[in-house]
């Protein structure tokens, strides 16, 4: 025969976890003031709770956009304070490159006026070396040019190498350019940095027929093409009215829109040129992938003092034109989380030139700096201008950001909160019963022994 406990004392152990249970819940309830704090299992209200826990995220993400806005904005004052010491700068710099240009003065006088110059270059550079956040607060890069960079090519003359360098102060960018040469030997060439763009090869612009030299002027049209650079990929855009041929391999399939036509070759033929001399496997222009890396923009034509595809006497006639305009894109912009949904503003790069190249050793130089620096001091107050934008932005977000956190706390709050005074009641009650459960478990063991030693 089996003997174990009896049936009071089975239920006063279960009456005891049961209030065990509501205690441990109820002071979790209490601690934390949140009424879906305790255990899932005794949530009543499932519906108020998963609502809950999707505004707490947001809340969350709410207040991370908040501090995110808060150190950009930190960030732009930082800028602001920064950019109005560098105007302070460039204008004292403005100031003695004035001085410089007295005829009256001597090479001493300007010496003392360089000496105290450079010593302003040395303060620019100390402020573009400043950090925030163990980040640069200024970008070199950024200072501000025009949006395009005219650059004009003319040529009646030899075949010379001829080129011309620009440099736009950003690592990627667009060429747009506009080429019409009168012969398809004039070759173009543009090096981003060290590594080549784009190659005309023996591409011209127009027909050979419609180029009449009357006066030694061109006749024909440009064709235009736009070249991105700084992207890594091979690219490179015609205009759908382009009139230019290439003297590439007939038998080649291409897409290019333009071939050498029998009208070419007839032409060849009737002047007594051998077309094999020119044709080439290769159809031009074309473009290359250029990395990231490098601000300078090179433009050079007939590179090979003979242009393409074959060599010519120095001094043979060749005239040709070319128009490009330079597009940059920075690429050091941020974008600033300000909501729970992910929209951004976006933190534009702004910087300063070094002006480490200008001096005022004499009159002529002086002069010259002059211009650098007036169009620095424009630069300098057009992105104190692009910063009081972003503070008018990030402080209006914040006020935002502040209301929206603010009552998505009241509405968390009214949802999750608990009636203290209800749930202090709970806990004494339970308290009690637990206590009382308590001894009633005693009493049960303390009869199950009683009939124990009855029995034995």
């Amino acid at each position: 025969m089996l003997i174990g406990p009896t049936a009071d004392m089975s239920t006063h152990l279960t009456h005891s976890r049961i209030r065990k249970r509501e205690l441990l819940h109820t002071s979790k309830l209490l601690s934390s003031g949140n009424k879906y704090s305790g255990d899932l299992g005794q949530v009543e209200d499932r519906g108020g709770h998963r609502f809950s826990s999707g505004l707490q995220a947001r809340l969350k993400t709410e207040e991370a956009a908040q501090i995110s806005v808060q150190h950009a904005l930190s960030y732009v004052q930082t800028q602001t304070i920064g950019l109005r010491t560098v105007e302070e700068i460039v204008r004292r710099m403005e100031e003695l490159a004035y001085e410089a240009t007295d005829p009256v003065l001597n090479d001493y006088d300007r010496e003392k006026l360089d000496l105290e110059f450079s010593g302003l270059k040395k303060s620019l550079a100390g402020l573009a070396a400043e950090e925030q956040f163990g980040t640069r607060v200024f970008d070199p890069l950024a200072a501000h040019y025009e949006d395009r960079f005219p650059v004009l090519g003319v040529s009646d003359g030899g075949w010379e190498k001829q080129e011309q360098m620009v440099d736009i102060g950003a690592k990627r960018g667009k060429v747009h350019l506009w080429w019409n040469p009168t012969w398809q030997t004039d070759r173009l060439t543009i090096y981003h940095g060290s590594d080549l763009l784009f190659d005309s090869g023996e591409y011209r612009s127009s027909h050979i027929q419609d180029f009449n030299n009357v006066g030694g002027s061109i006749t024909g049209s440009y064709d235009n093409f736009t070249i991105e650079f700084g992207s890594a990929t091979e690219n490179i855009t015609t205009n759908a009215g382009n009139q230019g041929v290439s003297l590439h391999d007939k038998e080649v399939e291409t897409s290019f829109p333009a071939k050498t036509t029998q009208e070419e070759l007839d032409w060849y033929s009737t002047f007594g040129y051998n077309y094999k001399k020119f044709k080439t496997g290769e159809d031009y222009p074309k473009a290359e992938g250029t990395p990231y890396g490098d601000t300078e923009i090179r433009f050079v034509v007939n590179e090979d003092a003979g242009g393409f595809p074959y060599t010519r006497q120095a001094g043979s006639s060749t005239v040709w034109e070319y128009y490009a305009e330079i597009e940059k894109s920075n690429l050091t912009d941020q974008a600033v989380l300000v909501d729970s949904e992910g929209g951004t503003l976006l933190m534009n790069a702004v910087g300063f030139s070094s002006l480490s190249h200008l001096t005022v050793k004499d009159a002529r130089l002086a002069a010259n700096a002059l211009d650098t620096l007036s169009e620095e001091l424009g630069n300098v107050r057009y992105q104190m201008g692009v910063i009081a934008g972003e503070i008018a932005q990030f402080e209006a977000r914040l006020d935002v950001l502040s209301g929206k956190t603010y009552n998505q706390k009241k509405a968390f709050e009214t949802i999750t909160g608990i009636d203290m005074a209800e749930e202090v009641t709970r806990y004494a009650k339970n308290k009690i019963l637990d206590s009382t459960t308590a001894r009633a478990l005693i009493h049960s063991r303390l009869a199950n022994e009683k009939v124990m030693n009855l029995l034995f």
